[in-house]
């Protein structure tokens, strides 16, 4: 979507940014969910940093919060508040 259709269609409707935003909103709840269950097994003693998964999780959040950024700050900066 972001490679096809936003280029393509972003600037006629708002839509195709804000979906891409929520799509990838939904991306970021799960990892900072995955992300949440390590860091607390972690506390609670079994260290969850000797595994590569947790660092997916972080990268996934950072990468997922950085596109939801970009994405709705270009629907905002595209169109009004008012659309």
């Amino acid at each position: 979507m972001i490679s096809y259709v936003a280029p393509r269609y972003g600037t006629r409707t708002p839509v195709i940014y804000i979906s891409i935003c929520s799509l990838t909103g939904s991306v970021s709840v799960m990892a900072a969910k995955g992300l949440g269950i390590a860091i607390k097994l972690t506390i609670a003693g079994n260290n969850q940093f000797s595994h590569g998964s947790t660092y997916v999780f972080a990268i996934a959040c950072v990468g997922c919060i950085i596109v939801q950024m970009t994405y709705f700050n270009k629907a905002l900066d595209t169109f009004s508040t008012n659309v």
